[in-house]
């Protein structure tokens, strides 16, 4: 794609989607780099890192958007080409086995009835489809993370980071990754990234300190072979991308 029609497709994003990469993303034009956040993919200890790598440590607040932290959203067309295009930058991303990522998402946002209001309307949404009881005329009861499946397998928020196919969000179309790296092997991954980012040593050793994790529970205990079979037809597309065994559930 050249230049000219590359800008026109990033403006055709910017107005139909400016929550994707325009707001879940982390730009550093000193380092010259830019991610592409996937939420549960280690994006909190990676966005604490590099917070500290840009002398901006974080402090207190939102995380990802607090002052000083850049996002495509806060460049010109020209300028986000120029990140797009330039093999002086380094555009990189995580990516995570669908199962494992799924769950997750669940502990986080969906099984906690009293966690995050915004996703207490997913609840109440997926409360209401499958017939939850009802107690004073509201839905109520911890929803199920079967139930949850179901939602987002009927086409429930499928834009929501937490939950959407990856490979959709990785935006392909208008990025070439240089680096991949994965949740799995994360530490690893990491370190090497920040190597080729020039990040200073003490900085790349705070980066084994990881942040953020939901309460361990092996896949065996939330999966059987029938729900199993659901989240694997939903992220086929990322199994097949990224190449992760369909059994995967049964091993962690």
């Amino acid at each position: 794609m050249n230049r000219q029609d590359l800008s026109a497709a990033v403006d055709a994003k910017r107005e139909d989607d400016p929550y994707s990469i325009f707001r879940w993303s982390l730009v550093s034009p000193q380092h010259k780099y830019l991610w592409n956040i996937l939420p549960k993919n280690a994006c909190v200890t990676t966005t604490l890192t590099l917070r500290e790598f840009e002398g901006n440590p974080y402090r207190g607040g939102e995380v990802w958007d607090d002052e000083g932290v850049l996002k495509l959203r806060d460049f010109g067309t020209d300028e986000i080409v120029e990140m797009l295009t330039s093999p002086e930058w380094c555009r990189f991303c995580f990516v995570r086995n669908p199962y494992d990522k799924l769950f997750s998402a669940y502990k986080s946002k969906i099984g906690d009835p009293d966690g995050d209001p915004w996703y207490q309307r997913a609840q109440s949404e997926i409360r209401e489809m499958f017939d939850y009881p009802k107690r004073d005329g509201q839905r109520v009861g911890i929803v199920s993370f079967r139930d949850f499946v179901r939602f987002v397998q009927g086409g429930g928020w499928p834009q929501d980071g937490h939950w959407c196919v990856q490979v959709r969000k990785l935006t392909t179309e208008l990025i070439s990754y240089d680096y991949i790296g994965r949740f799995e092997t994360f530490q690893r991954d990491f370190k090497n990234l920040l190597e080729r980012l020039g990040t200073p040593p003490e900085i790349v050793a705070s980066a084994e300190k990881i942040h953020g994790q939901s309460a361990k529970i092996c896949l065996p205990a939330a999966y059987d072979r029938e729900l199993a079979d659901m989240v694997y037809k939903i992220y086929r597309d990322d199994f097949d991308a990224f190449g992760y065994d369909r059994d995967r559930w049964m091993f962690q």
